[in-house]
Formats: C-alpha cells, sequence, structure tokens
C-alpha cells in the first residue's frame, strides 16, 4: 500500500441546493410573519450541512496500490482502502472516484454507507487505463453529502505510482495478407508431401528417447522398441520493422494504431515459434532479437509503452535491415519507400484504415474471457 498526499475537505453546492432555496422567494409576499422561521431553519440547515459534512470526511485517510502494468483501455481493479481514524463519530454516505494522470474525473465508481469509528473498509473499483505509457499519478476523490445531501464535500488523495500502460493487441484476420510468403512454408509445399513435425521414418530406440515417442505396435511387429521419428523444419526468420516518424497526413491515432498493430504481427509471431527480429527506426535505429514464448512478447511490449513519434526520423531504411528475411515494414508516413515491391516485404501504411480493415481488428477492449468482475 502506498499513502497519498491528502488535501483539506472541500465544499461546493449541490445541484439540489439552489431549487430548494428558489422554493422560498413566495414566502415574503405570501406570509411574511413566516420569513423569521425560514430564515431560521435555513441558516440552522447549511450550518449543519457546513460543520457536520466537513467534519465528516475529516478524518479519513486513504491507501491505494495498483498493478504494475496493463494493456492500454483495460479496466484493472484499484485496491483503495479507508480508514476513519475519528473516535467520537462514523463516517456516512462515502462516495469513491478515481482517475489516472490527472485526466477529467468521472462517475463515482464506488459506494460505502458507512464507515464505523476507528475502521477501516476495502474497495476495488476497476479504473480505466486511459493510453499507451508510463502513468505515475492517480488520483483518489472521496466526496459525501451528508447530512442534508445541501453541500457536497470532497477530499482529494494523490498517489505516486508507476503502472505502464501496454499497446493493446488486435486481431489479425487475413495473415496470407499481411504478412510476406516466406512466412507461409506450409502454403508453398506441395500437396502429399511431409509437413512440419510428422511422422515419416521409425527408428531403434535409443536411452534418452521418451517413451511416448515409442511406435507400440510396429515394435510388437518387429520384436524390438522402435521409435517415431518426425521431420521438424526451421521456419524462415521474419523481421518487423516500426519506423518513428509521422508524415503530413499523420496524426497521434495513426501512430497509436501502427504501435498496435506492430505489437499484433510480433505477438501472432511468436505463437508460431518463428524466429523473429524488431527493429525502431526513428532518429536511430534500434533492433533486437526478443527470446521465444510470453518472456519475448513482454520484452517486446515494455519496448514499445513508451516510444513516441520522431519528426526528424530516418526518411530511409538502413541497408540490410531490409534483406534479414522475410519483413513486415509498418509506418505512418514521413519515410522514402521504395517503388518495386518484393515478395519477400509487406509494407503496412497505419494510415489506409479502409485497408487495415481488412486484416486487422484493433482491440477496444479487452476480451470477455479476461475481463474482471465490478466488486464495488
Amino acid at each position: 500500500m502506498i499513502a497519498a498526499a491528502a488535501s483539506r475537505p472541500r465544499g461546493s453546492a449541490s445541484p439540489m441546493l439552489l431549487p430548494l432555496l428558489s422554493t422560498a422567494i413566495p414566502v415574503p409576499f405570501v406570509a411574511p410573519e413566516l420569513l423569521p422561521l425560514l430564515l431560521a431553519i435555513w441558516a440552522v440547515l447549511l450550518g449543519a450541512s457546513w460543520i457536520v459534512g466537513r467534519m465528516n470526511l475529516a478524518a479519513i485517510e486513504c491507501e491505494s496500490e495498483l498493478p504494475a502494468s496493463a494493456f492500454a483501455w483495460e479496466a484493472v481493479p484499484a485496491q483503495i482502502q479507508l480508514f476513519n481514524l475519528s473516535q467520537s463519530w462514523a463516517a456516512r454516505d462515502i462516495l469513491v472516484s478515481h482517475t489516472l494522470s490527472k485526466d477529467r474525473m468521472r462517475r463515482p465508481r464506488a459506494y460505502r454507507p458507512r464507515i464505523p469509528i476507528g475502521g477501516e473498509i476495502e474497495m476495488r473499483p476497476l479504473v480505466r487505463v486511459p493510453r499507451r505509457g508510463r502513468h505515475t499519478e492517480y488520483l483518489v476523490r472521496v466526496s459525501s453529502a451528508f447530512p442534508f445531501g445541501l453541500i457536497r464535500w470532497h477530499r482529494d488523495f494523490e498517489f505516486e505510482t508507476d503502472l505502464l500502460g501496454l499497446p493493446r493487441l488486435g486481431e489479425l484476420r487475413q495473415t496470407d495478407r499481411i504478412l510476406p510468403d516466406e512466412t507461409h512454408p506450409d502454403l508453398r509445399r506441395p500437396r502429399g508431401t511431409w509437413r512440419p513435425g510428422e511422422f515419416y521414418a521409425l527408428q531403434e530406440w535409443r536411452p534418452g528417447i521418451p517413451q511416448r515417442q515409442i511406435a507400440w505396435k510396429a515394435s510388437a511387429r518387429r520384436g524390438e522398441i522402435l521409435v517415431r521419428q518426425n521431420q521438424v523444419a526451421k521456419r524462415p526468420p521474419a523481421h518487423v520493422i516500426l519506423h518513428l516518424g509521422v508524415g503530413s497526413r499523420g496524426s497521434r491515432a495513426d501512430f497509436e494504431r501502427a504501435v498496435s498493430l506492430t505489437a499484433t504481427v510480433v505477438e501472432h509471431l511468436l505463437r508460431r515459434r518463428q524466429p523473429l527480429r524488431v527493429s525502431l527506426i526513428g532518429t536511430s535505429v534500434r533492433s533486437w532479437r526478443p527470446r521465444s514464448g510470453r518472456d519475448g512478447l513482454n520484452q517486446v511490449l515494455i519496448a514499445l509503452a513508451e516510444i513516441s513519434a520522431e519528426a526528424e526520423a530516418l526518411k530511409h531504411i538502413p541497408g540490410g535491415l531490409l534483406q534479414d528475411g522475410a519483413t513486415v515494414l509498418i509506418h505512418t508516413g514521413g519515410i522514402e519507400l521504395a517503388t518495386i515491391p518484393s515478395p519477400r516485404i509487406r509494407v503496412l501504411d497505419a494510415r489506409a484504415m479502409r485497408k487495415l480493415r481488412a486484416y486487422f481488428r484493433e482491440a477496444r477492449a479487452m476480451p470477455a474471457r479476461t475481463r474482471l468482475p465490478r466488486s464495488a
């Protein structure tokens, strides 16, 4: 849990205060003798709302904890604990709102009718990561209109956090249109030939070979232990390049789409266990070979989480990068491309929304199987 920098209770007029006051306008003309009594009643109500409402939140303290990373636009649970340090009264009608990076405070996310004297409560409201990048500020607002709903009081608790917003992953619908031909070795293989990982011969069993590879029927016929031998063909290496430059027609949405498309292509290739290289071309070139599996995908997502568009990015692809296996080049303009197409190279312009929709769907929210239940 992380402690917060808390502000003093601040009050503002409730939306129902003005309509209630307007009902007293005809009183001086209809029954002027009731005017002193009406003023005394309103003075008591407003005074009690001011004093009791301020005391209701004065002893509230807050602690919170957020996850270390989450995908952009994903709703993740924030662990919030509220403490009532008062030893004489219980806090009532508590509403909790929160936001990341000082965005606009939206509707309340949690409600508690009562916090007992000297007690504490724990809540897990969902907070949506607004964008890709590193979020270092988290704001929790505790508010209440107790006792009469005439004045709404609130306290803000600012937390220093370190939440990394990862680029959201999409879905590739037609991989043959987005990946070079060399990344589809099964499509180029003649019919009737063996495929990677399929059986093509028998061999004698040797110590160290797992028993699950033993061909028991063939071993019974031959009278000796035989194992199946499968052909495992290595997939050709692939190279994914993201150009960080932005053309005259580019926008932030186009660049975010290019980052999301890059992460999706990398995730697809790593899932197929394809040798992969990733390059980021801006004012300088950063290139590396990610590890296989989930660790390699996390390495790429973390690298893509904090990159930004660079106006002075290189106009030409450095020599040798496009010759490193089958290449996917993703850009949003600001680059001079070769006019001769190559079956080993796919060039994807993230500004072409109508063309991208045919084979790439952006993930506007997390899939249903990863959604978290609302518990507030």
